[in-house]
């Protein structure tokens, strides 16, 4: 037979797939070998909603909105105009008052006959006297109180002398300022007998003109007299109804998040940012048992590189006639070994994270190799002895 079909386990190399782990990028990345797998990730700042409001005449702005709950708020000043459609209003009567003023000065003046003197001016006010200031001046007397009265309550008392016998007569003025006209007058004549003193007393006059000072107001009720000019009227208070106005106030969290935030239910999507991440899948060979029928040449079988651990001899029963080809065989494996060491070095770093489960796959494998090779090498032997014979 020119050609033998021959069952030859070879192995070939098949491939184990692993992805590494998530890592987050600005931008793809450049690899170079296995496959390069992409996801994008939306997060959000989340937030919360609180609720801020308050009582108000009307919405303080656009984001406010009414609720149905009302209160009627403080109450206004006190005015004397009834303040219409206005729904809780509170009346009171009130008192306004004026009390006249004070007479303060007076004056003695007209005086027509200069031999008249005046011995003595006494005021009192009820029984009490009054002190008095005297200035005297061309023809008449100013008199100055001390103690302000009104002019119900003001009585004067005047000793007059006079030498001869005859009528005299003078004017007196009462004022309450002296740049004012008087409030009151009295043009007085009295006649002189042989006897030279006179006396006479002025009270309860009226004054011909009143002048009051500035109104003053009492809710305690006041009464009427001669110099108090009372008027009563009635003042008006009210509450105006005031709505509660809510608006709703977004609170955020400080961090952003692709899934919702223990606390902040609702994610702004305006504050929406994306992040990128990617993983590489790569790829390792594997070595895989395959069985192929074919008829190969011996000189065209190719030898594979393993790591020399994984080289395991196997003792093989062998015929007699090929013990002397033993010492070829083993340099073949030794020079198989040498160069596979030198491989090793290179590989040394990726390979020592599979070492504890390849060498048990690998083991395997690399003893079929060698049976291959051992088989290949048996059989051309076998081959050119026929030819010789």
């Amino acid at each position: 037979m020119k050609k033998l079909v021959m069952l030859i386990l070879m192995v070939f190399p098949f491939f184990t797939v692993y992805a590494e782990e998530w890592k987050e990028v600005e931008k793809i990345p450049a690899i170079n070998g296995g496959t390069l797998e992409i996801k994008e990730e939306k997060e959000y700042q989340w937030y919360k909603i609180k609720k801020e409001g308050g009582y108000f005449n009307e919405a303080p702005s656009e984001e406010f909105l009414e609720t149905n709950f009302w209160t009627f708020g403080p109450w206004s000043e006190w005015q004397e105009e009834y303040p219409n459609e206005k729904e809780n209003i509170e009346t009171k009567v009130v008192y306004h008052y004026q009390l006249m003023q004070k007479i303060k000065y007076i004056r003695v003046s007209e005086i027509n006959n200069s031999s008249l003197t005046f011995a003595s001016i006494l005021f009192y006010k009820g029984r009490d006297q009054i002190s008095y200031k005297m200035e005297k001046l061309d023809n008449e007397i100013i008199l100055e109180l001390e103690d302000p009265c009104y002019f119900d309550e003001l009585e004067v008392e005047m000793t007059l002398v006079n030498e001869y016998e005859e009528e005299n007569a003078f004017l007196i003025e009462w004022l309450y300022e002296l740049d004012l006209p008087s409030c009151m007058q009295t043009y007085t004549r009295q006649w002189f007998s042989i006897s030279t003193t006179i006396n006479f007393m002025e009270r309860k006059m009226m004054p011909n003109q009143f002048l009051y000072e500035e109104e003053n107001v009492s809710s305690e009720k006041v009464e009427e007299s001669a110099h108090t000019k009372v008027y009563r009227r009635e003042q008006y208070r009210y509450q105006e109804k005031m709505h509660y106005y809510e608006k709703e106030i977004k609170e955020y969290s400080k961090e952003f998040s692709s899934t919702m935030i223990d606390g902040y239910p609702y994610p702004d999507l305006s504050t929406e940012r994306k992040r990128l991440f990617c993983r590489v899948h790569k790829v390792e060979p594997e070595i895989k048992e395959v069985i192929v029928t074919k008829e190969v040449p011996v000189e065209k079988l190719v030898l594979k590189e393993f790591p020399i651990e994984k080289i395991t001899l196997k003792e093989q029963p062998i015929n007699s006639i090929l013990k002397q080809d033993n010492i070829f065989l083993k340099k073949e494996v030794e020079n198989l070994k040498y160069r596979l060491a030198t491989s090793q070095n290179e590989k040394s770093e990726n390979l020592e994270k599979n070492k504890t489960v390849e060498v048990k796959k690998q083991s395997l494998n690399i003893s079929i190799y060698i049976l291959i090779l051992f088989l290949g090498y048996i059989l051309g032997r076998i081959m050119t002895m026929k030819k010789k014979i």
